[in-house]
């Protein structure tokens, strides 16, 4: 069926917004550009930023090119749909960090220390999830011909319906009772219960199109999702705030931060946003959904009402506040480092530095390395020995973001710096910790300390 002008979410002023494309992606590429010059320059504060600005200079750009493509964008026309999937991802991201809180396969370091700053930073970061996974597979769509492929059809009964929909209840429970062992079910928890729902209601359905044998809106969500992936991991891996993995068994091999086979996940991740985001459009949005063709309303969806957008809205802002105050103080195992958190730096040495513009303990390490720790100790009038212990102090810290408190509990059971680390069997430094310093070794579990172990022996002294 061929879309009309209208359909398409297109107006009369389709010639304008398509000549303005490269306006857009020149300020996506802008956004791009400044925000990595200010993590290559390691500028305060603003190199934590680096992950929005880099996220949405880019999904800005990608849709830029949708626009040229198609002459049609989501921030041009399709501007509720753009913020439904932005505000709709944040809930649907939390589902997987209260997941996480049992199978404990990522943690986050350098944070923002405020509560309320991180909050914001982290909102923020989440609302990406659906335009990152969508925005691709859209783009592949005027990319590629997988719309025109024909399989033969899926039979699609009761008795399959019922199936996938026990093989998705055990997708949502199993990693509740056997996270190591089933910790990866949870990225097929939001694709089987949701798909056979739409099926049967009539919201965009996968099954439905593999039913009528056209598999190109789910191969392409699949790409997208493996791009989407791609793009994250980069992005993540050079970020100050960031985070990282420890899945149970898949420690050694990794691209970026992530486990070489973790990124199989992406592609899943990608159909499970859309089915999710199918089903929330028929309840809650009345039907409506960027991949429906004709009127808004699709048939048979429930009339969407200002009463159930709220009410959803709500529930959706009270699960993600709870979830998210629990990933701040367990998910979160740093935050930013000061100054202040340096012993040998006395309050009259800190005001002084900063008075010359050394602000945080990143900018000291550069100074002492550049000075040397002779030269630096004399302008400061510190003790040379002490400046080279205060290095190595930093060093350990930064350590895959590991933090001063953890590298000061570190050099407490004799490990000094990060080459000491690496020589460390991580159970034994691990026990050794839980003797010695037990309240640092709840807060460092064993998965992490593996972490930084490797990261030691690989890497050496590690900035991100």
């Amino acid at each position: 069926m061929k879309l009309n002008r209208r359909q398409r979410g297109g107006s009369a002023g389709d010639g304008s917004s398509r000549r303005g494309w490269a306006w857009q992606a020149s300020i996506g590429v802008a956004i791009f550009g400044a925000s990595l010059w200010a993590l290559v320059r390691d500028m305060p504060a603003i190199n934590v930023l680096w992950y929005l600005p880099a996220w949405y200079g880019y999904l800005l750009t990608l849709d830029a090119i949708l626009l040229c493509r198609e002459g049609r964008s989501f921030l041009w026309h399709r501007r509720r749909e753009l913020l439904a999937m932005l505000g709709w991802s944040v809930p649907f991201w939390f589902v997987f960090e209260a997941y996480n809180f049992v199978i404990e396969n990522w943690y986050y370091v350098y944070v923002f220390r405020s509560l309320w700053v991180q909050a914001l930073y982290g909102f923020v970061a989440y609302a990406t999830v659906f335009p990152a996974c969508f925005f691709h597979a859209e783009l592949l769509r005027s990319l590629t011909r997988w719309d025109k492929i024909r399989w033969p059809g899926l039979t699609i009964t009761v008795r399959k319906l019922r199936i996938l929909a026990v093989m998705g209840s055990v997708c949502v429970l199993a990693p509740l009772f056997r996270p190591r062992e089933c910790f990866a079910l949870v990225w097929l928890a939001p694709i089987l219960l949701p798909a056979c729902i739409n099926y049967r209601v009539g919201a965009p359905s996968l099954l439905r199109d593999l039913e009528a044998g056209r598999p190109g809106r789910l191969l392409r969500l699949l790409a997208g999702g493996l791009i989407a992936g791609l793009v994250w991991e980069m992005f993540n891996f050079w970020a100050r705030c960031k985070w990282i993995y420890t899945v149970p068994g898949f420690e050694e091999w990794k691209l970026f931060e992530m486990p070489v086979a973790g990124f199989l996940g992406f592609p899943f991740l990608a159909v499970g946003a859309f089915s999710t985001y199918s089903l929330f459009s028929f309840y809650i949005r009345g039907g409506r959904h960027w991949e429906m063709e004709g009127p808004d309303q699709a048939e048979g969806a429930p009339q969407g009402s200002a009463l159930k957008t709220i009410s959803a809205a709500v529930i959706a802002v009270i699960f993600s506040a709870v979830v998210y105050y629990h990933v701040y103080h367990d998910t979160v195992k740093s935050r930013r480092p000061l100054l202040s958190e340096i012993p040998a730096l006395e309050t009259a040495t800190r005001k002084t530095l900063r008075r010359n513009g050394i602000a945080t303990p990143e900018e000291l390490r550069n100074r002492i390395e550049a000075a040397g720790p002779v030269q630096l100790a004399a302008r400061y009038n510190m003790d040379p020995d002490e400046v080279n212990q205060i290095c190595h102090l930093i060093n350990l810290g930064l350590h895959k973001g590991m933090g001063l408190k953890a590298a000061k509990a570190l050099q407490e059971v004799g490990v000094a710096t990060v080459e000491e680390l690496s020589r460390w069997d991580p159970e034994a430094l691990w026990q050794r910790l839980k003797t010695e310093r037990p309240r640092m070794a709840s807060r460092l579990s064993p998965a992490q300390i593996k972490v930084l172990v490797r990261a030691a022996k690989f890497w050496g002294r590690s900035k991100r």
